[in-house]
């Protein structure tokens, strides 16, 4: 038979001393098939303990370490393994402001910044990173697809936003003269690889440069000689800062290729596939126009 019990203000149930005193030892049981609570429920003390076989939350946001103001402490999720193994973790490290999941053999009563968790392995179907680094060997089951600059006038090359892409020189009409100007070399073995996609008309040519008189570059850029089959290579001299694509003698056709390696401090590598139009024949495209 239902019944409802109904107070006009607070109704307290306290076992023995109660918890409150710091010295109660007795427990309540409720014994139900279903217990509802119907309101909001806050439960005090130093732990809690839920022994069910799924737990089902509604709430779309969970906040851990709610009310701190400010924090040393690490937080996340620890899933207890037994004799498996480390307990596997999702854990918000403070004392690095990085998330690190992997394995550890801490418990969720174990709340120092100093809890130490092996990184672990990821399985994901996708990633999007801003920057990356490793430590160790990459392997890829599929391909990486390169990203595509093109450089319709002057520009600062840089690391961030054109290192390892497909740089297109693709001024618009071919009419105006184009500079780049590389970033310093450290040599980071950052690549710089471009493909003329616009060619120059007239006396307008692309231009690619050092920052300054300590960068040089080293290397040869191979020509072909549309009036026959010749190849000709023009290496650098010690002097070598610049190379001039005039879309004429000095190369820069549609489809030509120059690829540029910070290989050490202040250095530059040049490896470059030109063509020269029947009609003319070939010239170097280096000069020491910086320094």
């Amino acid at each position: 038979m239902a019944k409802t019990l109904r107070t006009s203000g607070d109704y307290t149930i306290k076992a023995g001393d109660g918890y409150n005193s710091g010295s109660g030892a007795n427990t309540i049981n409720l014994d139900s098939l279903n217990v509802s609570v119907t309101g909001n429920l806050t439960v005090g003390g130093s732990s809690t303990t839920v022994s069910t076989t799924n737990t089902t939350i509604e709430d779309n946001i969970i906040e851990l370490n709610t009310g701190a103001t400010a924090n040393s402490n690490n937080a996340g999720i620890i899933i207890e393994r037994g004799s498996t193994g480390d307990n596997a973790a999702i854990i918000w490290k403070e004392d690095t402001d990085t998330f690190i999941i992997g394995t550890t053999t801490a418990t969720a009563a174990d709340k120092s910044s100093s809890l130490s968790v092996t990184a672990g392995a990821l399985q994901t179907g996708a990633l999007t990173a801003t920057t990356g680094t490793f430590s160790g060997t990459v392997t890829s089951g599929g391909s990486f697809k390169k990203a595509i600059h093109t450089f319709t006038g002057d520009d600062a090359i840089t690391e961030v936003e054109h290192a390892g892409r497909t740089l297109l020189l693709g001024e618009v009409g071919g009419n105006a003269n184009v500079v780049l100007t590389l970033p310093d070399a450290t040599g980071s073995g950052n690549i710089y690889h471009f493909i003329v996609s616009v060619a120059m008309g007239g006396s307008t040519t692309y231009k690619i440069q050092v920052p300054d008189a300590d960068n040089t570059m080293t290397g040869q850029i191979m020509y072909l000689d549309e009036d026959g089959t010749a190849v000709t290579s023009f290496p650098t001299v010690a002097a070598s800062d610049t190379i001039t694509l005039n879309s004429g003698t000095q190369g820069g056709l549609v489809g030509d290729t120059l690829t540029l390696i910070d290989i050490a401090a202040d250095k530059y590598a040049v490896s470059g596939n030109m063509r020269v139009a029947a009609g003319a024949n070939p010239s170097t495209p280096f000069t020491a126009a910086v320094s």
